[in-house]
């Protein structure tokens, strides 16, 4: 495994000091090492990654660019038509969720199959990151001459790759616009798990429900394998729109998509989609999105509907 903090430390000596991405467990230790002691922006998705980091670039930053290959399509539009178009040269680090050979989720077998020929078709310049420190330094100067040359490099990281680097307190943002309203006990609100017992309480033998990717589909399914639940693997941030169109497609049935706020921001614009055409069934049944809220230390969730 490579040491992350002297790895980090190798890349900010090539003056990558500025990066943004989108969450991923096989490059979390970097991320809290960027978080730590670089500036990181946190994206709502790999394509806004791309846009950030190209716009701090032209800025005078050397970026770099971290996801998870599952997410790696989300930034086919501005790798094509953005950074090669302006030739703005970026560092990347894609992780290889679906390995061939090893076990992954089923949504991961694809993309961990082609992630390097997606580069390669990109006419991306990309590497293994090796496990190695002294051969992972030497693809670092390999990777930062193509990015002196205007050229945009990509490092392809399989899991654990990279030590454990712990992610330090973070000081809270400050908005001053923010309106501050105290807090009491009987207001606390209940966890995701509590929720979903809730609605899947209050569901007929004509409705069906939709739950995003994650937990929140893992917990339905832990409180009800039912006949008429579908659990959206992948494709996060598209489970509202799976649901208008079936509930356009089959308009006598009652539907409900459970959300989660994370897979929610990735494509925002569908509610303007979902709110111009509002089937009479959504409207009935309100879409459902879980925002997560914290409070104690605790992540809790509410549940928000949009008609």
């Amino acid at each position: 495994m490579i040491n992350t903090k002297r790895f980090g430390s190798e890349l900010k000596k090539l003056g990558f000091d500025f990066y943004s991405g989108v969450p991923c467990s096989f490059l979390k230790d970097l991320i809290n090492y960027a978080i730590n002691e670089c500036v990181y922006t946190a994206a709502a998705n790999e394509g806004d990654a791309i846009a950030i980091a190209s716009g701090a670039y032209v800025a005078g930053k050397k970026s770099v660019v971290l996801m998870q290959n599952s997410g790696l399509s989300n930034a086919v539009s501005p790798l094509t038509s953005l950074t090669y178009t302006f030739r703005i040269p970026l560092l990347g680090f894609v992780s290889l969720r679906g390995e061939p050979g090893l076990p992954d989720e089923p949504q991961h077998e694809l993309m961990g199959r082609i992630t390097t020929e997606l580069l390669e078709l990109m006419q991306i310049k990309w590497k293994y990151l090796s496990l190695d420190m002294e051969e992972a330094k030497s693809q670092l100067l390999e990777a930062n001459e193509w990015i002196e040359n205007n050229r945009s490099f990509f490092f392809v990281v399989k899991k654990g790759t990279f030590e454990k680097e712990t992610l330090q307190n973070q000081a809270n943002s400050s908005h001053q616009n923010m309106l501050k309203i105290g807090k009491h006990a009987e207001d606390e609100l209940p966890v995701r798990l509590e929720a979903l017992k809730v609605i899947n309480g209050l569901k007929g033998g004509n409705t069906v429900q939709l739950a995003t990717t994650g937990k929140t589909g893992r917990e339905l399914y832990e409180i009800e394998d039912a006949r008429n639940n579908l659990y959206m693997v992948g494709s996060m941030g598209c489970v509202g729109s799976f649901g208008l169109g079936m509930a356009l497609g089959k308009p006598n049935a009652e539907t409900i998509v459970i959300d989660g706020d994370g897979s929610l921001l990735m494509r925002l614009g569908s509610l303007a989609t979902n709110g111009y055409y509002h089937p009479p069934t959504c409207c009935t049944s309100c879409w459902i999105i879980t925002r997560t809220i914290r409070r104690a230390g605790r992540a809790r969730y509410r549940t928000m509907s949009i008609s």
